[in-house]
């Protein structure tokens, strides 16, 4: 029997902390904006540079931290059979990894990334509970090194380097040829990190992605020239279908044998113009009604997940 999860939040919840991030984010853009004219306009002076770099770190920390705030008002509103899943992170707990994985980020001139990446996905998932049992994370930070080097850190040089040798520097074919691989690139990429991703366990259980490599790679590759091809207007559809796919491929068993099986009820129509008409009202009140966007989202799209 299918049992499906149910979302309680309101999007004036949200609301608060969304403004404080828009308001503040507009100020922040302004300055930036400000200090990148003054260093195209021949002003190299040290201040300029370092309140350029401030700023855009401030910029980045803000919208993480509204992150910070969906993922655990998310969390502790959604709810299974009567029980709702609950959270034991801080703010003052994200703000230490975040702040410690930017600096070893910075310092490692991006290297650390993988594993600042790893940290975050420990820190929100093994912060949360059902019943009281915590969930645990397994993905490691060295094999998402290895797929960011695989398909994107090396591919980009080697292509960047074979197109300033052919045709020159910061030439048109450069961006072409950097553009087509990226397209190309994102199948495999989404394939590898979602099984990634899809890594952990609960209560004995051990949950994994189980898919076929190149097939849910054809699978993501189809769904995202159908977005290309409509310049986006699939793209609902395309993450929904995707999340179905994965749900339905997810392995959840214990030693014992007992399986637990996820899915998505998809309805094609239904779930296209929701998604479409809240995202429409969002871009006419210029992003105000975005938490409820999400929230109304968010609440179809669980309402209509299911464990059997």
């Amino acid at each position: 029997m299918k049992n499906y999860l149910s979302f309680h939040l309101d999007g004036k919840q949200l609301f608060p902390y969304w403004i404080s991030t828009y308001i503040l984010g507009i100020v922040l853009v302004i300055i930036y904006s400000i200090r990148s004219k003054a260093i195209l306009n021949g002003d190299n002076s040290f201040g300029t540079s370092v309140m350029l770099v401030l700023t855009f770190l401030l910029l980045v920390g803000v919208i993480y931290i509204f992150y910070y705030y969906v993922l655990k008002f998310t969390t502790d509103n959604t709810e299974y059979q009567g029980e709702r899943l609950a959270t034991s992170y801080t703010i003052s707990e994200f703000l230490r990894t975040f702040v410690l994985g930017t600096f070893l980020s910075l310092i490692t001139l991006g290297i650390y990334l993988p594993w600042f990446v790893q940290r975050l996905m420990v820190f929100f998932i093994e912060g949360s509970s059902y019943k009281g049992v915590r969930y645990k994370f397994d993905g490691d930070g060295l094999t998402l090194f290895g797929i960011f080097t695989l398909l994107m850190v090396v591919p980009i040089m080697a292509i960047s380097f074979l197109a300033i040798a052919l045709y020159g520097v910061q030439s048109v074919e450069e961006g072409i040829l950097l553009n087509v691989y990226q397209l190309v690139a994102l199948a495999p990429l989404y394939t590898l990190l979602l099984k990634w991703m899809v890594n952990g366990s609960y209560n004995g259980y051990r949950i994994s992605l189980k898919v076929d490599f190149f097939r849910f790679m054809g699978f993501i590759f189809l769904h995202l020239l159908l977005t290309v091809i409509t310049v986006g207007i699939y793209f609902p559809l395309f993450y929904l279908k995707i999340y179905k796919y994965v749900l339905s491929h997810t392995s959840c068993e214990n030693a014992a044998g007992d399986r637990v099986a996820l899915d998505y009820d998809l309805e094609q129509g239904g779930d296209f113009m929701l998604i479409w008409g809240q995202l429409l009202l969002t871009i006419v009140t210029l992003g105000i009604y975005l938490p409820w966007a999400y929230t109304r989202i968010t609440e179809r799209v669980f309402s209509k997940t299911s464990l059997e």
